[in-house]
């Protein structure tokens, strides 16, 4: 965020402004700036300030007429109109005016809904549409529409690039505009080879066709696609098909993360560890590339729990969680529950062995300092195994030997 980037909110009723104001504050960490005519935003638009979103009352004193509208659009800000009158032909001067939405000033709930937009609206910003077309020149409509509402967007002429980038980068949303002309592959099997990669939460595909090819959109949807909308589309229809299908996708990924991660330490859980991990091994064993499992624990753990109590032992568990990503931070790692730590990857046992040795070091000299209360880590490892269950149970044995053979030890296993 810019600190010159800020939110109008343009309004002559002051009791509405300084609503709005209250609301946006609570929610919303750019400045605010509270105008009440033509005149200060356009002294605004002249100053060193970057409005990026404006709340606008239709009708202010002297701008009776929408002027105001006209002028924030023609300097690019994404623009709110809020007005007391509703009717067709203000929605449809509004809507050829591109602004990203109008609001009836008729109670809390409209209050309430403009600020969620306001939120929507910044968090845009930071979200990526893809838009897959043959005819580049007809998607203009299109991608202005999704510009007003502040998203990112690229735009590709071919499957080839989307399937390329792809493999680097993925968007929020991925829309095909009339795919049924490209003549690179039939359009089903790239839609099945995209869910190849990606599941239908983990990124949302909308189909949009005109109304003869209606049969052609379901059938998209059949193989994968998440939705359709009509070639003549309305503005609203296509933003709120937009959102509706990112704020789905993003809704399972939060949900995704949850069941995925350890809540104390923000380290992946035992299941994702299993799941994740016997892809990468399968890898490694094709490739005969290095591979290394390693298994950690606090010392005398139940001692500092009883001794200093559960917060500096939650504490002591969180600084080695820390220590550990960032030793190996190219590694998969988990907490395995309670004071147990699992890392798996791909390293040389040369490295593996010096970075193990090194977070036993930290450990030992940082522990006092950050958790309040000094502690050691006993640490076990294992490089030759076949499957991560093995991989696992090699690890806890060295670990059990670190243990027995007096604690604060990096131990290797050895089958003989």
């Amino acid at each position: 965020m810019s600190s010159k980037e800020v939110i109008l909110i343009i309004e002559d009723q002051l009791s509405i402004a300084m609503l709005l104001n209250a609301k946006l504050v609570e929610v919303c960490d750019y400045p605010i700036l509270l105008l009440k005519s033509l005149a200060e935003v356009e002294e605004v638009l002249a100053s060193e300030f970057v409005p990026i979103i404006a709340l606008c009352d239709l009708t202010l004193p002297d701008a009776p007429h929408g002027e105001t509208v006209k002028v924030l659009r023609k300097h690019k800000v994404t623009t709110i109109v809020l007005t007391g009158r509703y009717d067709n032909a203000t929605r449809e001067r509004m809507l050829n005016e591109m602004v990203a939405d109008y609001v009836i000033k008729n109670g809390p709930a409209a209050i309430q809904y403009v600020v969620s937009t306001v939120l929507k609206l910044i968090q845009n910003s930071q979200r990526t549409v893809w838009i897959l077309s043959p005819l580049i020149h007809n998607t203009q409509k299109l991608i202005g529409m999704l510009r007003v509402q502040r998203y990112k967007i690229k735009v590709f002429e071919t499957y080839a690039l989307v399937k390329e980038m792809l493999l680097t980068e993925l968007p929020d949303l991925l829309v095909l505009e009339s795919i049924e002309q490209l003549k690179e592959m039939p359009p089903l099997n790239f839609v099945e080879q995209v869910r190849g990669q990606y599941s239908a939460n983990e990124l949302p595909i909308l189909a949009c066709e005109p109304s003869e090819n209606i049969f052609f959109a379901i059938h998209l949807m059949k193989y994968g696609v998440n939705d359709f909308f009509n070639a003549n589309f309305t503005a609203e229809e296509l933003y709120v098909r937009v959102h509706q299908n990112i704020l789905q996708s993003e809704s399972y990924r939060k949900i995704q993360a949850i069941s995925q991660t350890d809540s104390l330490t923000g380290l992946h859980n035992r299941r994702y560890f299993f799941d994740q991990g016997g892809v990468q091994l399968n890898s490694y064993l094709q490739m005969g590339a290095s591979k290394f499992l390693l298994m950690c624990d606090i010392d005398h753990f139940k001692k500092v729990n009883d001794t200093y109590g559960h917060q500096v032992g939650d504490n002591a568990i969180v600084f080695v969680a820390q220590l550990i990503k960032e030793v190996f931070n190219d590694c998969l790692v988990a907490r395995f529950g309670g004071e147990e730590y699992c890392v798996f990857g791909g390293l040389t046992q040369e490295d593996v062995q010096l970075r193990a040795e090194t977070l036993r070091e930290k450990v030992e000299q940082e522990s006092k300092s950050h958790t309040s209360v000094a502690f050691t880590l006993s640490l076990g490892v294992a490089f030759e195994f076949e499957t991560l269950d093995a991989g696992v149970g090699f690890a806890d044995h060295a670990l059990y030997a670190s243990k027995s053979n007096g604690r604060n030890l990096v131990s290797v296993y050895s089958n003989e």
